[in-house]
């Protein structure tokens, strides 16, 4: 019973507030609850819980308000939050409690950014301008980075797609691998990402409807911009994305005999849905 009348004083002498559901007030306390607190603090402590963008913001105040501690803590899941955070009071409270609040200095304390990754898979809808020939592909692509700022990569092809050349049709296909720069904001579950490249691609072209139908091989080269938008439930985030590429080299298909030529696409449009699996 005693213990019981001393867990219950220290424990009255930390009032929770809580801005999100993610820690909850409720589970800090349920935490807290579970440690062995200093039971001869005389002040009335006030713990305050704010998530900020990427990271959640603990401040320790005391009865007159007076700010006496605060720590920023990376966004992880809400068990681990809650009990990250019943520990720092505890610890505050044995540190602090028996010293007056107008003497106590506040700190601060910045933690190393955790390094984030994630690989993703999607359907692709590429949309030729200006020929508006379309067809279906597919894309893989990877990203490890920390904080806002990432490094990118992803291969990506399409089915094959048609242009007139004369009385024939060329059919080609862009095989690319992209390199480049991603930034990430992550308020809440919300995932925005605005990311650029650089684009190296194997060209297939195939002749039909001629005499022959011959093959070529090639190289081209282009850049590229684009954004995407998720929603992340834990480690899994189903998103939707836009792409704009451009090849500014020109690639031009010719036929002999009835001399006919075509001009490649230089601009895509890509439309993109799909699934991230990662830390984010």
């Amino acid at each position: 019973m005693l213990f019981a009348l001393a867990l219950g004083f220290a424990f009255a002498n930390v009032d929770v507030q809580s801005s999100t559901d993610c820690p909850s007030a409720q589970s800090v306390n349920a935490q807290l609850e579970s440690l062995s607190l200093d039971s001869t603090q005389p002040r009335r402590d006030r713990a305050v819980i704010r998530v900020l963008g990427e990271s959640v913001q603990l401040e320790l105040r005391d009865e007159h308000d007076s700010l006496v501690a605060t720590r920023t803590l990376p966004l992880a899941s809400c068990d681990e939050l809650a009990r990250t955070i019943a520990i720092l009071i505890s610890s505050w409270q044995s540190e602090f409690g028996r010293a007056s609040a107008a003497h106590v200095p506040a700190i601060t304390r910045h933690p190393r950014l955790r390094q984030r990754f994630d690989i993703a898979a999607s359907l692709i809808v590429p949309v030729a301008l200006p020929s508006g020939a379309t067809s279906v592909g597919g894309s893989l692509e990877a990203a490890i980075g920390a904080g806002h700022f990432f490094g990118r990569a992803a291969v990506g092809a399409s089915s094959l797609r048609d242009i007139p050349v004369g009385a024939g049709e060329a059919r080609f296909l862009r095989a690319d691998l992209s390199l480049g720069p991603l930034i990430r904001f992550v308020p809440g579950r919300f995932i925005l990402d605005l990311h650029a490249e650089a684009l190296f691609a194997l060209l297939y072209v195939k002749g039909q409807g001629f005499m022959s139908s011959p093959t070529n091989l090639g190289f081209d080269f282009g850049i590229g911009a684009g954004f995407r938008a998720a929603w992340h439930f834990s480690k899994v985030a189903p998103f939707l994305g836009v792409d704009l590429n451009g090849w500014p080299l020109s690639q031009r298909v010719h036929t002999t005999g009835v001399i006919a030529t075509s001009s490649l696409p230089t601009f895509d449009l890509l439309l993109s849905i799909g699934v991230a699996f990662g830390r984010f």
